[in-house]
Parts: C-alpha cells; sequence; structure tokens
C-alpha cells in the first residue's frame, strides 16, 4: 500500500475551468485507488500499524479534493451552463448534483470510520461500503467525463472556460466563503 502525503493542488493553471475540472478527476480517481488499496489490505487481514494513519491521510486529503471539486463543479461551472443560450443539459446537471448529494451520504457512513478507525467495528461491512462508495465515485466521473464535459467544450467559448477557470482559482483564496 503506497503512503499518502499531505494533499497537494493537482492544478497549477487555472486558464481553462474544464481542464480545472479534468485535472481533479484523475485526483480524485487517485484517491479511489488509495481507498481500494485500504479495502483490500482489510480484506487480506493486512492491517499494519499505520493503518490509522493512513486512512486518515487518504481521509483529509479526499475531503480537501473532493470539497474543492464540488466547489468548482456546483459554484464556478454549472451556474455558467445554466446562462449558456439553448442548454440541452438541465436534466444532466440536475442528475449530476443529485449524485453529488448521495456521493455525499455515503461519504458520511465511511468518513468517520476513516477519521477514527477504532469506530470500524464489522471490517466486511466497512469494506463493503467502500468499495460501493469508489465504485459509485468512478461511475459518476465517468459520467461527467463522457456526458458533460463533451458538451460544454461545444457550449462555452474558450474565455468563458477561461473566466470559469478564473472562479476556481477564486475559490480557493483563503477569504473565500462557501
Amino acid at each position: 500500500m503506497h503512503s499518502p502525503s499531505e494533499f497537494n493542488e493537482p492544478v497549477a493553471d487555472f486558464s481553462d475551468g474544464l481542464g480545472v475540472i479534468r485535472a481533479y478527476h484523475q485526483s480524485i480517481l487517485g484517491f479511489c485507488e488509495g481507498l481500494s488499496d485500504l479495502v483490500e489490505q482489510l480484506e487480506l487481514g493486512a492491517i499494519q500499524d499505520n493503518f490509522g494513519q493512513l486512512a486518515r491521510q487518504i481521509h483529509q486529503n479526499f475531503i480537501t479534493a473532493n470539497d474543492r471539486h464540488h466547489q468548482d463543479e456546483e459554484l464556478a461551472l454549472f451556474p455558467c451552463l445554466t446562462q449558456a443560450p439553448a442548454a440541452p443539459i438541465a436534466s444532466l446537471l440536475e442528475q449530476l448534483e443529485e449524485d453529488h448529494g448521495e456521493l455525499e451520504l455515503m461519504w458520511a457512513y465511511l468518513a468517520p470510520q476513516l477519521q477514527d478507525t477504532a469506530q470500524v467495528r464489522d471490517f466486511a461491512l466497512f469494506s463493503k461500503a467502500m468499495q460501493q462508495f469508489v465504485q459509485r465515485l468512478r461511475c459518476h466521473i465517468e459520467h461527467e467525463e463522457e456526458q458533460l464535459l463533451p458538451v460544454v467544450e461545444r457550449l462555452l467559448s474558450h474565455e468563458q472556460r477561461r473566466q470559469i477557470g478564473a472562479s476556481m482559482a477564486d475559490l480557493r483564496q483563503p477569504e473565500a466563503t462557501y
């Protein structure tokens, strides 16, 4: 199992909002790998002394990446899409926002146990819930990559995408409130 480090912003250039979304998708898929590794360790009974530390680090990194990604979408990208001329994606945006809520509920069950592994009483149940979460999250990202982003590329100009990226950068400023 690889040892996660502190969260590193996966984006250095916010000049294209779609590039930011794609970079975060890759980052979150990396965290999915870390979560899958954790599940594998549980299933093999190979939990080591540093299991709690690894779980907490994955937990913290994932929260940071996931929160920023959802804010990027819901506060910077989605509002621009609802104002796009003849936007044929209203139902898609609604579905993606519902997915975000569903994933947040699943994460709410898992997060306390990752933060404090002493709360994991049933490793089989925890493992199954983690597998379901990872699978659901991967499907969600795939849906965004295949359904949302191609439409966004057609609907929004380069300048609009640049403005969205600038809004995403602003969301990372310490004084920003969500």
